[in-house]
């Protein structure tokens, strides 16, 4: 069995309406219970409910309460996430949840949604737990494809958009290709594709061209190190020309002096 499922491979009653220690171990395929009237099969639909959705409100004709005795039951299940047992027990007046893991070991009490893929007692009810009234109801409500979409809904999580989904495609299916439309929305979509691909193209120019630009930019941050220093090294040379230029009549002043001296005679 693959995909998400979840089995019941056995049902024990330890205390539900008229049930009183009983177990059921429902076989491979399809399994029917039958017997005559108040032999307890609505009970024994009712406890398996019960178990997986709680037991109702105290006096409520839907609790089965025993006339003595403790209430509760378990179910054994067999899904994709491995071997459960599902036990609902009234303890204090109030229903006790306990899931228990394939060892045993006692699970949160979310597993059990987990378990049921979110199902909602309303959609269990309308969809796996229904009697001769509810099927011919469902029978008057659904048929076709609207069935289909309906347990869709009830067993898959989200899917019970899934109709009106549908049907909004549908419709718009409809309009798009509908033969005596004078302008298509299909022929619409196609025209402003077009303009829209036209605006990229010419924005791919633009990033082009602004690629290049920085692509230079990048160059030139490059290269501002080099210039700085190559600043540094003219300001340090202009420094120097500055400093002979200043220099430059005292040595005009030593050269002439040198020459006098050289034109005096020995003495």
């Amino acid at each position: 069995m693959s995909g998400p499922f979840l089995r019941l491979q056995r049902i024990n009653v330890e205390g539900f309406g008229a049930l009183r220690d009983v177990s059921v171990e429902p076989g491979p395929g399809l399994t029917v219970l039958h017997g005559a009237n108040e032999a307890g099969k609505s009970t024994l639909f009712n406890f398996v409910k019960g178990v997986l959705f709680g037991y109702g409100r105290r006096g409520s004709p839907g609790r089965f309460a025993p006339a003595v005795g403790a209430m509760g039951g378990s179910l054994a299940v067999l899904s994709h996430h491995g071997r459960y047992t599902i036990g609902r027990h009234v303890r204090r007046k109030h229903d006790e949840l306990q899931v228990l893991n394939g060892v045993m070991a006692l699970e949160p009490e979310s597993r059990l949604n987990t378990l049921l893929g979110g199902l909602e007692p309303a959609h269990f009810s309308q969809y796996f737990a229904f009697d001769l009234e509810a099927l011919q109801a469902a029978a008057d409500l659904y048929s076709g494809d609207r069935m289909y979409e309906g347990l869709l809904g009830a067993v898959v999580p989200g899917a019970a958009a899934l109709p009106g989904a549908l049907a909004t495609l549908s419709t718009s299916a409809g309009e798009i290709f509908a033969p005596t439309a004078r302008k298509k929305p299909l022929n619409e979509a196609l025209e402003e594709l077009q303009e829209v691909q036209a605006e990229l193209r010419g924005l791919a120019g633009r990033v082009a061209e602004y690629a290049k630009t920085e692509g230079r930019a990048a160059e030139l941050r490059q290269a501002i190190p080099a210039l700085r220093e190559a600043q540094a090294s003219a300001r340090a040379l202009a420094a120097r020309a500055q400093q002979r230029l200043a220099a430059r009549p005292l040595v005009e002043r030593l050269l002439a002096a040198r020459a006098q001296l050289s034109r005096l005679p020995a003495v």
